[in-house]
């Protein structure tokens, strides 16, 4: 810990993981109030790494657009199962020791896999065999 951390009030404390410092203070990003240690905190300043993601992307998303990013969200639009695969991606991106994210990612593409290699057979009904005489 640094001399500022322990005039702040800091702690050290321990667990199964090892040793954190403890700060004494909250997540102060609309309204979170995460208590932020040495493991979450972002930085030096009051956010967590979680409301960080949140603030980064909110950026991204807010800033003018270019005609390539015009074109991509038009595409997005038109095809919208490219944009939910887009989708669990990122939530893999984000959370990338989460397993549910990445089994909903696996299990949309094999999804999207089988639909394409059954749209090559035929949309006809088999002739129902009993009837032939």
């Amino acid at each position: 810990m640094t001399p500022n951390e322990l005039k702040l009030g800091s702690t050290e404390r321990s667990d199964d993981q090892g040793t954190y410092t403890a700060f004494h203070r909250n997540c102060n990003y609309r309204g979170c109030n995460v208590e932020l240690t040495s493991r979450n905190r972002v930085g030096t300043g009051l956010i967590c790494r979680e409301c960080n993601r949140t603030r980064d992307r909110t950026k991204y998303n807010s800033k003018p657009r270019g005609a390539l990013e015009k074109a991509i969200s038009a595409a997005n639009r038109a095809d919208p199962f490219r944009a939910k695969a887009h989708r669990l991606l990122n939530d893999v991106i984000d959370r990338p020791t989460s397993a549910d994210p990445k089994q909903a990612l696996q299990s949309y593409l094999m999804t999207l896999e089988i639909k394409s290699l059954m749209r090559h057979f035929p949309n006809v009904a088999t002739p129902n065999l009993a009837n032939v005489g």
